[in-house]
């Protein structure tokens, strides 16, 4: 198995460059971006070392078996801090060492003697940022100079946990001084007190921030893991630039009491590490509720002690890697090598099939309009074929392009029935071409129904597969099942509008239109008044008879649209609804020519009103959309 510093070097070495040539919050001061002609910490020859990317796990083996104790871990990660972050390649990722962090390993290693294991975390050496107090002979300064000589009286909560835990308290780590939250234009990674942290994978590219020292001496094996605090984005960054996993929990997960604050409502610790299963180790240890922080009370019943159960090495099969280019600028040299990493990759079929994806959603949601993105969908989905043929995925996207888009019935179903073929078992799939397809095109319920089923099988726990099976039920007229579909939805994600305007449509199904109203406003309020519930409420008022208010509402519709898109087909049910058969066929006229998704529904959805399905120009239109 490819190690993480392997994979860094063979992998994402252009990605490194790319981001940090492009991110404004991470850049380096002026004249220090060349000034060492080594461009990583192997270059120095100090590359190997005993504890080479060595997991808690290991280590932990190891000092069962007697081959280390914890105090020679402890003795090999200061000699290598010592090497490299004060000597060598001058890291400066490490602000102080901890004075008492051999007798610490040596209390630990008499416990063990004792038969008294805390935990996983017995006897592992950890690195902590300096804006996280520490009752000890440590100072907690932030990286100012203004605080140079203070200690803190008592630990941190997350301190104390991890004391209690049996982890080595190794020293304090350089960040962004006052955790970046001082200047607009600060260098990350550069504090007065500890000057600037470089980036141990490329060293003259910087680390970012504000947990730079941390993500620093992580990658560069200066200890076992180590921990960082963020408001937005000061462990992810720094984790993503220097190549480690990186973890941002909950707020209110882990205590913020000891720690120097700048968000009450943002701020947090979490654990920076080289794998994934080290993070949940080390989360473990920190979580609990702590009477000085009263967010942590909101975790009570629901922190784990244990967060490696819920660790799955199959946990990212089948899903999507997406490629944000919009950021992909600033120096061309840089740019063009990631573009050619993304073009090289096989791996970047998900990429440019999650690209197709995100482009169809936006226009099947009404976000922008279709004529914008139609083009590139196909391409992107195409190149995802070209990059991976034996992937499921790319079929999909174009599946959901050939028949929204183009309306090429044929070749949207040849590419669903493709994709299933190469995986059975990708969710997507099944509920796309049950609804999307199936169900809106050939009317096939019954078959539609076992695709929906399918999607629920292979997801119990996805609100988004219970909502498209609910939508398959609607337009199947089985409008009770179709309630109760989207009421899981609801429980399983309340967050999610999708729920809620499922819920409203099949409501209105069962003709129970004050409920409709209900769930609209709700779908309006989580969607920030989204023009689908925007439409729908109109209609749900029109069945009550309420037509003042429905009058009202597609008088602010028809003004909103003529400042932003809003779907053709959308505006043409909500003038059926007024009486206007004339206004509302001119529209879905309109939607036809502008390759709108939504048009393609109207043959088989309950959306339609009567108005509308009794007149003759609607079978001229359906004939002229070519359903099979």
């Amino acid at each position: 198995m490819i190690n993480r510093r392997d994979f860094i070097k063979k992998g994402s070495a252009a990605g490194i460059g790319a981001a940090a040539a492009g991110i404004v919050s991470c850049q380096s001061p002026a004249g220090e971006a060349a000034h060492d002609k080594k461009t990583a910490i192997s270059d120095d020859g100090v590359g190997d070392f005993e504890l080479d990317e060595i997991t808690i796990d290991q280590l932990q083996q190891k000092m069962q078996s007697g081959e280390y104790t914890s105090k020679s871990i402890a003795e090999m990660y200061l000699k290598r801090i010592e090497s490299i972050d004060k000597n060598g390649p001058a890291l400066n990722s490490v602000l102080e060492v901890n004075p008492d962090a051999i007798s610490i390993a040596e209390n630990m290693d008499t416990e063990r003697k004792n038969g008294k294991i805390r935990g996983p975390l017995h006897g592992i050496p950890v690195l902590i940022k300096d804006n996280i107090d520490t009752g000890d002979k440590m100072m907690t300064t932030a990286g100012s100079l203004a605080l140079q000589g203070h200690k803190a009286a008592n630990d941190a909560f997350i301190i104390k946990r991890l004391r209690e835990s049996g982890a080595v308290l190794l020293g304090k780590t350089n960040l962004s001084e006052w955790a970046n939250f001082r200047s607009n234009q600060s260098s990350s990674g550069w504090s007065s007190r500890g000057g600037q942290t470089r980036n141990p994978c490329v060293l003259d590219r910087n680390p970012c921030g504000s947990s730079s020292g941390s993500g620093a001496a992580v990658a560069a094996n200066m200890c076992a893991v180590a921990i960082g605090t963020e408001t937005d984005g000061s462990i992810i960054a720094p984790s993503s630039y220097n190549g480690i996993v990186g973890m941002k929990p909950t707020v209110g997960l882990l205590s913020r009491s000891g720690i120097i604050p700048i968000s009450a409502t943002q701020d947090t610790a979490g654990p920076m590490t080289r794998t994934v299963r080290d993070a949940a180790i080390l989360l473990s240890a920190l979580t609990g509720i702590d009477e000085a922080d009263p967010v942590t009370k909101e975790s009570a019943d629901k922190f784990k002690k244990d967060y490696t159960q819920f660790l799955d090495a199959n946990g990212l099969q089948g899903k999507r890697i997406g490629v944000e280019k919009s950021f992909l600028e600033g120096r061309e040299e840089v740019v063009a090598l990631f573009k050619q990493a993304i073009e090289l990759d096989p791996g970047f079929a998900l990429a440019y099939a999650g690209y197709a994806d995100a482009l169809s959603l936006t226009a099947s949601y009404a976000l922008v309009h279709p004529k914008k993105v139609i083009d590139k969908v196909k391409e992107a989905a195409e190149k995802a074929i070209v990059l991976d043929p034996e992937h499921s995925e790319p079929y999909c996207s174009l599946g959901f392009y050939y028949t929204f888009f183009e309306r090429n019935w044929k070749e949207a179903k040849k590419n669903f029935t493709a994709a299933i073929k190469l995986n059975s078992q990708h969710t997507q799939t099944h509920y796309w071409y049950g609804l999307n397809y199936l169900c809106w095109v050939e009317g096939d319920f019954e078959e539609a129904e076992k695709h929906g089923q399918m999607a629920i099988q292979l997801e119990p726990l996805s609100a988004i597969c219970h909502i498209f099976y609910s939508l398959i039920l609607h337009t199947a007229g089985k409008f009770k099942e179709a309630l109760a579909l989207s009421k899981t939805g609801i429980e399983l994600d309340g967050s999610s509008f999708f729920c809620h305007l499922s819920e409203g449509n099949a409501y209105m199904g069962l003709q129970q239109f004050e409920d409709a109203i209900i769930s609209y406003e709700e779908t309006i309020r989580l969607s920030n008044n989204h023009q689908f519930p925007a439409n729908a409420i109109i209609w749900a008022y029109c069945k009550t008879g309420n037509f003042e208010k429905a009058k009202s509402l597609f008088e602010q519709l028809k003004e909103r649209s003529k400042k932003e898109y809003v779907s053709s087909t959308l505006l043409g049910l909500s003038s059926a609804y007024m009486n206007d058969a004339d206004a509302a066929f001119t529209c879905f006229n309109q939607a036809f020519d502008d390759y709108e998704p939504l048009i393609v529904p109207l043959k088989y959805e309950h959306w339609v009103p009567e108005i509308i399905l009794t007149d003759p120009r609607y079978q001229l239109l359906l004939d002229k959309i070519g359903y099979p």
